[in-house]
């Protein structure tokens, strides 16, 4: 009897440890997961931050292919995914949503017809220039911005009275 006593004793303490072993694990791995999640989030926040574009106001015009106009990267870090920004243009109350030029999917593009620098081709380095065309806008809005895939926008506000004066 004693025997079977200490063999009951034994196996309640491998499934002790065999228990305490996963609880342990689990609560490891998912530490690992959270600070993975948190450095992540802080790499694009930081992006975020050092993100930063303007609009130039004295390089705003009409084109027979639509409206022009200039984009400077002010910040510290490259606007890589030009084909995930967006333009939004606003003529009174009405507001219209621009995306990059996409010839097998039809909608209302804009397109990035100069990009200044040789460094990185088709991206927006710091200090660069980028001149936009809106795709078929035949007379400035009221109000019109540039969205980034992360976030940031640059715009400007045209007055009725010289809407070429923004």
């Amino acid at each position: 009897m004693a025997a079977a006593s200490i063999i009951g004793s034994a196996v309640g303490m491998l499934l002790l440890i065999i228990v305490a072993y996963v609880i342990v694990n689990s609560v490891i791995y998912s530490a690992d997961v959270v600070t993975t999640a948190q450095n992540s989030a802080t790499s694009l926040n930081e992006v975020r931050l050092n993100t930063h574009m303007s609009l130039n106001k004295t390089l705003i015009g009409l084109q027979p292919e639509g409206l022009h106009f200039s984009v400077t990267n002010d910040g510290n870090e490259i606007i890589y995914r030009l084909d995930q920004m967006q333009v939004y243009t606003w003529d009174g109350e009405l507001a219209n949503y621009y995306t990059y030029y996409n010839p097998s999917v039809p909608g209302n593009y804009w397109d990035a017809t100069t990009v200044e620098g040789t460094y990185h081709p088709n991206h927006l380095n710091p200090g660069e220039d980028m001149t936009v065309t809106v795709l078929g806008l035949t007379s400035i809005p009221t109000k019109f911005q540039i969205t980034t895939n992360n976030g940031i926008t640059a715009q400007i506000t045209c007055t009725s009275i010289d809407p070429l004066k923004c």
